[in-house]
């Protein structure tokens, strides 16, 4: 909490300090060269955290943990086999989608198994993923959020980028699926609503602990928001989420439906709870709602007043009608996903937590 307060009070002294020196009177006839100097601080701060980023695999350092190990067993596989229909196993007994395999798999392939090689493929995925979170953060906001944006993520992915696993694609693209979403309920058009249906199944196939509840919270909206507005031949557009997801229906017709019976265990209540057992899973939950998307994680709650702190500034912001039905989704997908989190029967692990952050960082522009 002392750094969380330490930053808020730099950053309300640095205005105070600016507003008493005039600074902001000076700016105004000089427009054009303040935007130059925001956007080259901007380029700047960028370009040191990727450099930072990179800087592990520069040096050879890959955490090569058992997830990363079980990544090149399965790059080995495709390897071989050219044509796989399941990944790696989750800790509840599913599988995830071999999507992000195949899309590491170029790294794997040109530096011939080279984990440095892959490394240097995650760096590329990371700069796409900025550069698209920076047009999503303008298109939605201005330009001045989505250089604050941008700074942000660049700082994130410093501490991700040297263990890149399958959570992290659902990270990556996690943007995509708020623009179009929200673009969607905007425009009516159809072409956001097939390419947010693509993105949702993607985000499945990453990581199905984060895909699955996003993709049921979007679909209660869209479905009611198409029939009012009379767009019903719209959801036709369901079935790219069936295709997008085919994969697992043809393993699990091969494999005597273990995806189907895992997944009717996994969401059936245990009735050997004990009566401790809920409330320490609702601590869990305010634990975590109140610390991720901080560049810190600690314990004992300390977080929480910041993050009440940046939950006032945005429901002032709404009260101003300014940007209202953003900020409303974003409230709506971050309760919801908390809330449908109480399916899962145990605590919340990381992995669950990392595509969420690309939208906290929202809030904290």
């Amino acid at each position: 909490m002392v750094s969380s307060l330490f930053i808020i009070s730099g950053v309300v002294i640095g205005y105070i300090l600016l507003y008493k020196i005039k600074f902001f009177h000076f700016i105004q006839p000089n427009k054009m060269l303040f935007k130059r100097l925001v956007f080259v601080l901007f380029l700047a701060g960028v370009l040191v955290n990727l450099f930072l980023a990179s800087w592990y695999v520069a040096h050879s350092d890959i955490h090569f943990g058992a997830d990363i190990a079980r990544d090149f067993l399965i790059f080995g596989e495709i390897q071989s086999k050219h044509i796989i229909f399941i990944g790696g196993r989750t800790s509840s007994g599913l599988f995830h989608g071999p999507l992000w395999w195949y899309l590491t798999y170029p790294g794997y392939l040109l530096g011939n198994g080279n984990p440095v090689a892959v490394g240097w493929y995650w760096i590329f995925l990371l700069i796409c993923s900025l550069t698209a979170s920076f047009f999503v953060a303008r298109k939605l906001f201005t330009s001045g959020t989505a250089y604050l944006y941008v700074l942000l993520l660049s700082i994130l992915y410093v501490f991700h980028a040297n263990a890149f696993i399958n959570p992290h694609g659902a990270m990556l693209i996690m943007p995509l699926f708020f623009y179009s979403f929200i673009r969607y309920l905007q425009t009516y058009r159809l072409r956001y609503l097939v390419f947010h249906f693509l993105v949702a199944g993607a985000m499945i196939q990453f990581e199905m602990a984060v895909g699955i509840p996003f993709l049921f919270l979007s679909l209660l909206v869209i479905v009611f928001s198409a029939i009012r507005k009379q767009k019903t031949k719209h959801l036709f557009a369901l079935v790219l989420i069936f295709v997008s997801l085919i994969n697992f229906l043809l393993f699990d017709v091969r494999h005597d439906f273990i995806l189907l019976k895992k997944v009717i265990e996994f969401a059936t209540p245990n009735v050997n709870m004990g009566p401790t057992t809920y409330p320490l899973m609702v601590l869990d939950r305010v634990k975590q709602m109140s610390m991720i998307g901080f560049l810190w994680n600690n314990d004992n709650f300390r977080n929480l007043l910041t993050t009440f702190l940046f939950v006032l500034f945005l429901v002032l912001q709404i009260r101003q009608n300014k940007y209202k039905t953003i900020y409303y989704a974003f409230f709506y997908f971050y309760i919801g996903f908390f809330l449908l989190s109480f399916i899962n029967k145990g605590y919340m692990l990381p992995y669950y937590i990392y595509p969420i952050l690309p939208q906290k960082f929202y809030w904290e522009r």
